[in-house]
């Protein structure tokens, strides 16, 4: 039985790595390639108008994200087209937006010339399993993603426990203030300033304000505190 053919769209700006890509991608039979666009505007007309079964584009064209807006243009117009980016360079938030995008593969960094033919291949062929390389850095946002939202929790928690005074002392303390400035401007006693940082401390389970601020500066919950809308 003779394996279908796969319609490929390549979509890069530079001449001598299109030529590259080409050339690897051929050394396959199945592969045709239909066309060849160095822009995004292009890669959108021409995914539209040539219907390719995958569209082999670079993350970087006018700029070093626009093949990821590109993509999403791409499946909007062309649904049934599979996109399957690559880049030499790469930010671990933007793999991910590749693939809320709808990027079917996405090759980051270090990879072969024939893990670009196979992730063409599979593309074509309904098949979407990730680069080894994408799937660590996925890995690794969503554990970040899940850390975060452990986080946000346990800072509504904690915030939620928090008098008017105790939210405007840890905001000076997050504006770099000391203790010692913070209780001057409260016009409130050294003792009476180290009873609201122990009630802090507590209410957090932490050791030092230093490591309250940290956990502050993990989000942005904090910022959006309005102490006079707190009951004391």
């Amino acid at each position: 039985m003779t394996e279908k053919k796969i319609f490929v769209l390549l979509v890069e700006r530079n001449k001598q790595s299109c030529k590259s890509i080409a050339k690897v991608l051929l050394s396959s039979p199945r592969i045709q390639i239909i066309d060849y666009v160095d822009n995004g505007l292009e890669a959108v007309a021409k995914a539209t108008t040539k219907a390719p079964n995958v569209v082999l584009m670079n993350i970087s064209l006018e700029t070093a994200v626009t093949g990821i807006y590109v993509c999403k243009e791409i499946r909007t117009a062309s649904p049934e087209a599979k996109v399957v980016m690559y880049g030499s360079t790469y930010d671990q938030g933007n793999i991910l937006l590749a693939f809320q995008m709808g990027a079917t593969n996405v090759l980051a960094g270090n990879f072969h010339n024939r893990e670009l033919l196979q992730a063409v291949l599979d593309a074509g062929d309904d098949r979407s399993p990730i680069h080894q390389t994408t799937a660590e850095l996925l890995r690794k946002q969503f554990k970040y993603i899940m850390d975060l939202q452990e986080n946000q929790t346990y800072i509504v928690n904690v915030l939620v426990k928090l008098t008017p005074t105790e939210i405007t002392i840890l905001r000076y303390y997050c504006n770099g203030m000391s203790g010692k400035d913070i209780a001057n401007l409260l016009f409130i006693s050294n003792a009476t300033m180290k009873t609201h940082v122990t009630h802090i401390l507590k209410k957090f389970n932490l050791e030092n304000m230093k490591q309250v601020i940290s956990v502050l500066n993990s989000t942005k919950l904090f910022s959006l505190i309005d102490p006079s809308t707190i009951e004391a």
